[in-house]
């Protein structure tokens, strides 16, 4: 369809009821890519081999927990080769830690939405920097859990990304 999908899971398991298991169904639906958060190499390989094929190819990155600070991290370094992000969302980004204050998002992505919420358990995702492209959105009372992604979280992005095609 003229457009790359990349979907990066968290630190946890990919079993039903788990985050990264709800990545994975978004990446079927959309006929994407999914990563660990340790394969961005893989991860810019598979983008650049993408844009050979096809040069104007839209590019949607999707990360979740640890994956959405290695979703960020692949958006700033697809920006070092002139490569734009049409799409960057990010799913309570946190670090090993667990950050306290906002991320701040990378300026590569055309569009930018950061979930977070304050109940995640000892490492709540936080919000991104309010840049223009930046979008917040609170899903702290959407039922959702650190390990878990809400129905009416899931399915607003997986119509943005729908919505690119």
């Amino acid at each position: 369809m003229g457009l790359f999908d990349v979907f990066i899971y968290g630190a946890g398991p990919t079993g039903p009821g788990y985050s990264n298991h709800v990545l994975t169904e978004m990446a079927q639906a959309t006929g994407g890519n999914t990563y660990g958060r340790s394969e961005k190499a893989q991860m810019l390989s598979d983008i650049g081999a993408a844009r050979a094929n096809n040069p104007s190819e839209p590019i949607n990155i999707v990360g979740y927990s640890r994956g959405a600070v290695a979703a960020n991290e692949v958006s700033n370094q697809l920006a070092s080769k002139d490569t734009k992000v049409d799409k960057l969302i990010l799913i309570d980004p946190v670090t090993v830690t667990g950050n306290k204050g906002s991320i701040d998002v990378s300026k590569n992505a055309g569009e930018a939405t950061v979930y977070s919420q304050k109940n995640g358990g000892p490492f709540p995702g936080t919000p991104g920097t309010a840049a223009p492209n930046v979008k917040n959105v609170d899903m702290t009372d959407k039922g959702s859990t650190h390990r878990s992604i809400p129905r009416d979280v899931k399915t607003p992005i997986l119509e943005k990304l729908k919505n690119g095609r």
